[in-house]
């Protein structure tokens, strides 16, 4: 009976122990998951704030581009309702652009720019595949 009660012992405290390295493990995914709630990636006005006007401008570049190709994809490859549907988003991502004192590409700052260069891109990659 006590050889019994040994052994049982015994494997409850390696469940114990594998238990806590598990609880463990889960703590570094706490911490990692909380990193990206608070958010890393600072927004626009965080970086206007601290006077790092190239990030604002490139946090800038990154999300109206972001919005284009999503907007492209939403238009499902036709021109003028993407061109019509992404004026807006130009008009406000060009405005926080400026505000950084920078300026955006020419092909970021018209619809129909963008278009036309995304697709020159496609094409030279399609050549260059070949």
């Amino acid at each position: 009976m006590v050889t019994l009660l040994s052994i049982l012992a015994l494997i409850f405290a390696v469940l114990q122990i594998i238990l806590f390295f598990k609880l463990w493990g889960m703590t570094n995914d706490i911490r990692v998951m909380k990193q990206n709630i608070q958010g890393v990636e600072y927004d626009f006005n965080h970086y206007m704030l601290l006077d790092e006007r190239e990030k604002a401008f490139n946090l800038v570049k990154s999300r109206l581009l972001k919005v284009l190709m999503i907007n492209k994809e939403a238009n499902n490859n036709n021109k003028a309702s993407f061109v019509e549907s992404s004026k807006w988003h130009i008009n406000k991502y060009t405005k926080m652009a400026d505000a950084t004192g920078y300026e955006l590409p020419a092909h970021m700052r018209d619809a129909e720019a963008f278009w036309d260069y995304l697709n020159k891109i496609k094409d030279a990659t399609i050549y260059r595949e070949q």
